[in-house]
Order: structure tokens, then C-alpha cells, then sequence
């Protein structure tokens, strides 16, 4: 089941409940989709439910947080992309700052790219450069 079916499901199950905020904001996250295309694959619902989740934060709504967060993967941990980053690092014998975005570049042909926190690769290439 992909994103977007789990997303309809779970607002039937909010309906039923009679859950009004739940419903309400799902409501809104399938509006999103519509507004990107029809038949959207998972990675770019993931987008939609990121940049989502990212407003939410910023305006501090904790109930759209939490509930948009659980539709997002689990992100690597610092520890993880610092080892990716020192990988690439090594295979293309990198040494200057002036060659991150190459880095960057590598990082997002990753299999793992999806699951990487870009703002948190970039101070570690920073910490590991300078």
C-alpha cells in the first residue's frame, strides 16, 4: 500500500472516529497531492508530506508535527551520514571546501539520499573540511 492509500484509509478510519482536526488536516495533505499530479508515487508524496511537516514546525503546530511525522521515514543519524560523507570523501580524494558541492552531488545519488537531513551533511562536511 503506498502513501497516498494508507493516507485515504487512514482518513476513512478519522471520518468514522469522528476525529475533525485529524480529518481536517488529511483532507488538506490530499489537496497537496492533487495540486502535484494524479498518481503520484511515494517519493514525491514524501515531498509533499516533508515540506508539510517543515511549515508545521515553523509555525509551531505540534498536532500537524506529529501527525504528518508519521508518515515520513526515519532519517539517518548524524553518526550515519558522517560516515557516508567521509566515504565520498575518500573515493573521490576530496580536500577542500571549494569541492562540496560535489559532495552534495555524490550524497544525493545515494541509495539512502531520501533519508538524509542535507542541512546536517552539510556542517559535517564543513566540521570534516576545515
Amino acid at each position: 500500500m503506498n502513501i497516498e492509500q494508507q493516507i485515504r484509509q487512514h482518513l476513512r478510519a478519522s471520518m468514522i472516529g469522528e476525529n475533525k482536526e485529524l480529518t481536517s488536516l488529511l483532507r488538506v495533505v490530499l489537496g497537496e497531492f492533487s495540486r502535484e499530479g494524479k498518481d503520484l508515487d511515494d517519493e514525491q508524496a514524501l515531498k509533499v508530506i516533508r515540506r508539510m511537516h517543515q511549515n508545521a514546525i515553523m509555525l509551531n503546530n505540534t498536532f500537524e508535527e506529529i501527525e504528518l511525522g508519521r508518515y515520513l521515514p526515519k532519517m539517518l543519524e548524524p553518526k550515519d551520514i558522517k560516515v557516508i560523507i567521509e566515504n565520498i570523501i575518500e573515493v573521490n580524494e576530496i580536500s577542500s571546501m571549494k569541492e562540496m558541492g560535489k559532495i552534495m552531488s555524490e550524497l544525493n545519488k545515494c541509495k539512502e539520499s531520501h533519508l538524509i537531513d542535507k542541512k546536517v551533511a552539510s556542517e559535517i562536511i564543513k566540521t570534516i573540511l576545515s
